[in-house]
């Protein structure tokens, strides 16, 4: 399948007259796919189309193109591997000129079989300047990796990785130090001045908890330079970021103010 530039170079460098283009655009939601339910959509539209065809007095020649453009639609829509990883497609076809271009979409508005003397791309160009360029941030306790996404596809740009505190034993409360974290961490537990029995408890527990808040910080803050960095480059207009994070909304706190303009929402994912 071709991308979207030489898709569109095809379609437009051709001349088509006397013959006309079938355009078509056809939504893929899950929806849609359940029971195959758009090859009926389609079917319904070629009916339409095929009776519309006969009462605007063509001659046969440019009929029959048109019907091949149908058929040859109809086999490429029977072939569910040719529309994954889509929301939706678009078919243009002259039979008579030898053209047949496919192009996966993200999405399309509505589903429309239309048959003119053009090929009509505008909706492709209203989705490509509607998605633009989007910002794509995968964070968790230990990675930052970023990607862009736009209509063609996604790539990853950045992958991070940031060494990150561990809890490796359990605190324990007596004697000198905490049991169990000989050689990882050592701490000190000083002793009351009432209830001589007793020692005192959570000191480690809270430098833990005090280095950890540290680390979120850092990482938040290598999440937002590596940004900023990425949107010098590639101008990116809008931002999603993805994390099984439950205070991932505390990274808003550390973008800078571009950034955040740009934030469109997050999605729960690990990356």
């Amino acid at each position: 399948m071709n991308n979207l530039k030489e898709a569109l170079g095809i379609l437009l460098k051709e001349q088509y007259a006397p013959y006309l283009v079938s355009s078509l655009y056809l939504r893929l939601a899950p929806e849609d796919r359940t029971d195959r339910k758009y090859l009926r959509v389609f079917k319904d539209m070629v009916k339409a189309q095929k009776e519309s065809l006969e009462l605007r007095g063509l001659e046969r020649d440019v009929i029959n193109s048109a019907v091949e453009d149908f058929e040859k639609m109809e086999e490429f829509l029977s072939k569910p591997e040719n529309l994954e990883n889509c929301g939706g497609i678009a078919l243009f076809s002259c039979s008579a000129k030898k053209v047949f271009v496919p192009i996966k979409l993200p999405y399309t508005y509505r589903n429309r079989l239309m048959v003119a003397p053009d090929p009509l791309v505008r909706e492709i160009a209203a989705i490509d300047e509607e998605l633009g360029i989007i910002g794509v941030l995968l964070i968790d306790r230990k990675h930052v990796r970023f990607f862009l996404m736009d209509f063609e596809g996604i790539g990853e740009v950045s992958d991070f990785l940031e060494p990150l505190a561990t809890r490796a034993h359990k605190f324990h409360s007596g004697g000198a130090s905490l049991k169990g974290a000989q050689g990882t961490f050592r701490y000190s537990m000083p002793s009351r001045a009432s209830a001589p029995n007793m020692v005192q408890h959570g000191i480690g527990e809270y430098r833990f908890h005090m280095r950890i808040q540290e680390e979120k910080h850092r990482l938040f803050k290598i999440a937002n330079d590596a940004l900023m960095e990425a949107w010098k480059e590639n101008k990116f207009n809008k931002l999603v970021i993805g994390s099984i994070r439950e205070d991932i909304r505390e990274i808003e706190n550390h973008l800078h103010p571009y950034l955040l303009n740009m934030l469109v929402g997050y999605v729960r994912i690990n990356p």
